[in-house]
């Protein structure tokens, strides 16, 4: 019986970190997908030493990501349709799904926009 209940446990226990999101020392998600109100929008202009497109988004509970965005990041509209980077405006609800990249930033693979 004994044995039974600490396989449960253990069971249990690596069930709860395969379920378990990442956390990282800034707080950063680690991978996943982030719903919030964008505060910043930066576009690359080498000319200017901007070297990475990126987006703020504050999440309800005020936690704020930032996220690089790559040329291959798909960016859409509410109905599906592609836009550009350029196009989102600040204040608006967007999800973001991000994956950590090598150099443990917060990389967007999909932007959309919510409202």
């Amino acid at each position: 019986m004994r044995k039974a209940v600490l396989a449960l446990m253990a069971v249990a226990l690596v069930c709860s970190f395969a379920i378990a999101q990442e956390e990282t020392k800034d707080g950063s998600s680690g991978g996943g997908t982030v719903v919030g109100k964008i505060l910043s929008v930066t576009i690359a202009d080498p000319a200017k030493g901007i070297a990475t497109s990126a987006v703020s988004v504050v999440d309800e509970t005020g936690k704020g990501f930032n996220f690089s965005v790559a040329q291959s990041t798909e960016i859409v509209d509410n109905a599906l349709n592609v836009i550009t980077l350029n196009q989102l405006k600040l204040g608006e609800k967007v999800s973001v799904k991000s994956s950590k990249a090598n150099d443990g930033t917060e990389e967007a693979s999909k932007i959309k926009v919510e409202e």
